[in-house]
């Protein structure tokens, strides 16, 4: 069984212009903590983590995670909360800047254009759209030269990275169970099941 590809940046490893280059941050509680008492919370604080309870294709276990992302807050004085709700309802919260901590997924054809636009330009709710991200995104666009378009997503990548309110988490596989004499059988990227050239030994 496959697991979930951990995350480096906003796309994933197997879609074009994944830049290999960039690290996400690491895990230093006392830098965390640093950064807290400099913003004005040396004693910590309280917040809310809002997720969804349905298993989606961009994480499996929300609430799981939630929790575990709860439990790290608490490390550096982050008294969180988590409230769980129905996917209509979360979306509601989320779409409305409702929440303090959201947790949002997108799963697409693998191309750059729908992650970032999504992720970035029209999903985050709380602060990711520098006129930056939009200018380099509407250059990668307009233009057929691949060479042109990895240079324009690797900068919206870099940018996501050490400026948006964003934490990717995980990166999702489509799994499934076949028995030993089937043949031909595919997923597409959507992880639709391809039933087309399927036969049995």
């Amino acid at each position: 069984m496959q697991k979930p590809w951990m995350r480096d940046t906003v796309l994933p490893p197997t879609v074009f212009s994944f830049d290999n280059s960039l690290k996400p941050y690491p895990y230093d509680p006392e830098k965390a903590k640093s950064l807290l008492a400099e913003a004005g919370y040396p004693d910590g604080l309280k917040m809310k983590i809002h997720t969804f309870v349905e298993a989606r294709p961009c994480i499996y276990r929300p609430v799981d995670a939630a929790q575990i992302i709860k439990s790290d807050l608490a490390k550096v004085g982050i008294d969180a909360t988590v409230e769980a709700n129905e996917w209509g309802t979360h979306k509601s919260i989320y779409n409305n800047l409702e929440h303090q901590m959201g947790f949002a997924g997108w799963f697409d054809i693998p191309y750059p254009s729908n992650f970032l636009n999504t992720l970035l330009i029209k999903g985050v709710k709380g602060g990711c759209k520098p006129d930056k991200v939009v200018d380099l995104a509407q250059k990668a666009l307009s233009t057929y030269d691949r060479e042109e378009q990895k240079k324009y997503y690797q900068q919206i990548q870099k940018i996501a990275l050490e400026e948006c309110p964003v934490l990717p988490i995980a990166y999702s596989n489509y799994t499934a169970a076949i028995r030993k004499n089937m043949e031909g059988f595919k997923l597409d990227v959507l992880g639709i099941a391809l039933m087309h050239d399927v036969s049995l030994k």
